[in-house]
């Protein structure tokens, strides 16, 4: 695992951007704390890999805004509630942490056609914040284990990994549950007694 990781670790630090930024992002500080990764390298491909997944879905709002489908989907209520909100920097750093706003925000930005060097302005700090709190809470976590159970060696480093990864997975779920749950309740009529 640790010669897998050797050679894919940043390049699969790049895709997991695309797939489960915090999720990979927090393995990610814990295997640089362990020193598979280096975390000098480590924070500029994820940077990367995070701004170039803002940057599609903004490109995406760009240049499909005409289209009936992707229309129907900016006039949706969250995105409305955006519009009030303005394209402030603080709005580009509270999107990185409410989990499953991000994407629609890009694809809205790209769709009122915020310049891009604006655009670019406001997501590199909040990008490189991002990135930067994510990967030290993992390389905290790689701290606390190593306190608890002295060096990790091989096999502990693979539980640990496994284990990261699980509970990454479980809070994914249980937030997009909880957000699906939501939107149920909003959408259902209220009944008066």
């Amino acid at each position: 695992m640790e010669a897998f990781l050797a050679r894919y670790g940043l390049l699969a630090v790049f895709v997991g951007m695309w797939v489960e930024g915090e999720t990979v992002l927090v393995l990610s500080g814990f295997l640089a704390h362990q020193r598979l990764l280096s975390f000098w390298a480590l924070l500029p491909v994820a940077f990367l890999g995070a701004f170039s997944v803002d940057n599609a879905f903004y490109a995406a709002g760009r240049f499909l805004s005409g289209r009936p489908a992707v229309r129907r989907f900016l006039e949706r209520p969250a995105l409305r509630r955006m519009e009030r909100r303005g394209e402030g920097w603080a709005a580009f750093f509270l999107v990185r942490f409410l989990y499953g706003t991000r994407t629609p925000f890009m694809v809205y930005q790209g769709s009122r056609r915020l310049s891009y060097l604006r655009f670019v302005a406001r997501e590199v700090p909040a990008v490189l914040f991002w990135s930067l709190l994510w990967i030290s809470f993992g390389h905290g976590i790689g701290r606390v284990l190593v306190l608890l159970l002295g060096e990790l060696r091989s096999h502990q480093r693979s539980a640990a990994i496994l284990l990261l990864l699980l509970v990454g997975l479980v809070l994914s779920a249980a937030v997009v549950l909880r957000s699906r749950a939501g939107r149920r309740e909003a959408s259902q009529p209220v009944r008066s007694p």
